[in-house]
């Protein structure tokens, strides 16, 4: 059932048990980081569930339904999709299971929606929601049994990496980067990916020594980039945490493979500067949403890391 799935020990223990024991709630709410398991671990349920293995695992059951947002946005037409299925009999199963996936995408007037289903389902309807952020409506996450998801050990995400690539990269590097989520470490060693990290470490490098018009020149590549911004941010944050690191000498804990680059920076910079540039982007990091201004987070990105 779970065979496939790496960690995550705590939260396939609780399954288990709820499938032994038949007493699965109506709503499970799977609350962690993207990309370390939560949907795999989805899927592995609700085929547990329905007792159709092959066809669940192979998105052919009929009883098994995953929505996504449509954009950025969970909405109500697709909660009003989903609430006139709920009521119809599973076709195969004695159980139809519904896998909603960023549940914390929902619109208002979707989760509203969504609400009054959640409150009484059919017997035979269960959902599984998935959230990457807790910013979940609390009406909602009052009706669920929830399971909080953490990252990854670096060993146990190269053992998920070994499993998904044949080649030979730095699979280990592709771990630590992505602080134990796969999913992200994946994504890292695509070719573009790598084309990008290249060009933030390039950007790291000299951030802090930027003439006037090199900011600007800077600050205008960045903005035709807005849609990897959020990107840049974390790989700078994920920069200064490592010249900390090594201003602190914790050298085993570094993250990021520029080790002679970041060792320069860390002489060359007192530690209450260090400090600082790396909660000032910590700060960027928390504060994101949707509707962030990405403009303002340029200028306040170079400005913080003059």
């Amino acid at each position: 059932m779970f065979e496939a799935i790496v960690g995550h020990s705590l939260v396939l223990r609780l399954l288990r048990r709820a499938l032994e024991t038949g007493r699965i709630p109506h709503a499970y709410l799977f609350l962690g980081p993207s990309g370390v398991g939560k949907a795999k671990i989805a899927r592995a349920l609700a085929s547990a569930m329905v007792g159709g293995a092959e066809r669940a695992e192979s998105n052919l059951h009929p009883d098994i339904r995953e929505i996504h947002p449509q954009g950025s946005s969970l909405c109500l037409n697709q909660v009003r999709e989903l609430n006139m299925d709920v009521l119809l009999a599973p076709a195969l199963a004695q159980r139809k299971v519904y896998i909603l996936h960023n549940i914390e995408a929902l619109t208002t007037e979707a989760a509203n929606s969504f609400l009054t289903m959640l409150e009484e389902p059919p017997a035979s309807a269960h959902f599984i929601l998935l959230a990457d952020r807790p910013s979940v409506f609390g009406t909602i996450v009052s009706r669920c049994q929830v399971l909080r998801f953490g990252f990854l050990t670096v060993p146990e995400t190269v053992q998920v990496l070994e499993r998904l690539r044949s080649h030979t990269a730095d699979l280990e590097a592709a771990a630590r980067l992505s602080f134990g989520s796969p999913g992200e470490a994946m994504r890292s060693l695509e070719p573009e990916a790598c084309d990008r990290q290249r060009e933030m470490a390039t950007l790291a490098q000299c951030i802090m020594e930027l003439t006037g018009a090199e900011k600007l020149h800077w600050m205008a590549r960045l903005e035709e980039k807005k849609d990897d911004l959020h990107a840049y941010v974390a790989f700078l944050a994920f920069w200064m945490r490592d010249v900390l690191c090594l201003k602190l000498a914790l050298r085993e804990c570094l993250v990021l493979p520029y080790r002679e680059e970041i060792e320069a920076q860390a002489r060359s910079l007192e530690l209450n500067a260090i400090t600082a540039r790396f909660l000032h982007l910590q700060e960027l990091l928390t504060r994101w949403n949707p509707s962030t201004n990405k403009r303002l987070v340029l200028d306040q990105l170079f400005l913080a890391l003059k």
